[in-house]
């Protein structure tokens, strides 16, 4: 190796080479200094980003990464007691309220229709059913019985008046035993009908009671209702520790909610419409970010000390090593030949 080659080896590899910091603060400024465009080409970028979306590869990283931040998180939370609240500034949440409490909100408009109103009664009809049977049940049993005929009184010194009463007694008991009959045959009748009534009330009764709701919330006091309900739900929401939350959704399978993803995400990755979308995307920051230079951009956000500085320090950790290596020992005594 040319002595050239090797005062440049010792200097670079010194413990404390200000040759190297140099290089690297250089290297660092040069990228910093290029425009975005220049680093990032929009089909270079997607077929790296899509080529990588695969089910073995999402697996892994749910495997490695996503699942054990998961758990480190939750026990962070649920030593620290954290609550939604927490992560939300006072004047962000006021702001927040705000929003909940105007009458224009979501719509969800995509999801009008995505039910069958048949399952819907199919689910309610039944305990619809019952509370109406329940009801007439109680009515029922507030009905008055028919009274029960007296006991006779003691026989009268007088046979008329005792032949009288007699014939009256049992020709009220006549009486009283057929209107018996008759009612407890209008009382089966009445009954298998009231049921057949009910079950078809309870049928349709889910239609009138969403128009019962939909008038309801539609009304000036239903909106006010709804707007507390909203904000008290908010405010519960705010004051609900993190870890409840992540215990709600980890009551699935996590292997099986991670497969589901990587499933999902690795489907994508092969539509022609998710690539057009992703390019379409890039191009578009490039239109209006491209011409700007990586430090411009980074100052902007207020962040280019706090990147440029420990990149300059990573990269002199990192080209010590590199200098080091015997491929580039190789390479410059090549150059310097």
């Amino acid at each position: 190796m040319a002595d050239i080659a090797q005062t440049l080896l010792n200097r670079l590899n010194a413990d404390d080479s200000p040759h190297r910091r140099a290089l690297a603060g250089i290297v660092v400024d040069y990228t910093l200094d290029l425009p975005l465009r220049a680093l990032a080409d929009p089909d270079e970028v997607l077929d790296a980003l899509l080529g990588a979306v695969t089910t073995p590869n999402l697996d892994r990283v749910w495997t490695r990464h996503l699942e054990p931040a998961k758990g480190r998180r939750e026990a962070r939370w649920r030593e620290s007691g954290e609550r939604v609240g927490d992560l939300i500034a006072p004047e962000t949440a006021g702001r927040i309220e705000a929003l909940l409490s105007r009458p224009q909100g979501p719509t969800a408009s995509w999801a009008r229709g995505a039910v069958d109103p048949a399952d819907v009664r199919q689910l309610l009809a039944p305990a619809l059913q019952q509370v109406l049977l329940s009801f007439v049940e109680k009515i029922a049993s507030l009905t008055p019985k028919v009274p029960r005929a007296s006991e006779p009184r003691a026989p009268s010194r007088f046979g008329l008046r005792d032949r009288l009463k007699a014939g009256i007694k049992e020709r009220g008991e006549q009486v009283l035993g057929a209107g018996k009959s008759v009612l407890d045959g209008m009382g089966l009748d009445f009954t298998e009908r009231l049921e057949e009534s009910a079950k078809e009330f309870g049928e349709s009764a889910s239609g009138v009671l969403r128009k019962g709701v939909e008038k309801r919330l539609e009304s000036e006091e239903g909106k006010e209702i709804l707007t507390r309900i909203r904000i008290q739900l908010f405010r519960r929401l705010l004051d609900t520790q993190l870890i409840e939350l992540a215990g709600d959704a980890s009551k699935g399978d996590p292997a099986e909610v991670g497969a589901i993803v990587g499933e999902v995400l690795s489907h994508n990755a092969g539509r022609n419409e998710v690539r057009a979308a992703l390019r379409a995307e890039i191009a578009a920051l490039l239109d209006v970010e491209g011409d700007r230079s990586v430090r411009d951009l980074l100052a902007e956000a207020g962040v280019l000390d706090l990147v440029r500085e420990p990149t300059k320090k990573r990269l002199d950790e990192l080209g010590r090593d590199l200098f080091a290596s015997e491929a580039f020992a190789q390479w410059l005594g090549e150059v310097t030949s």
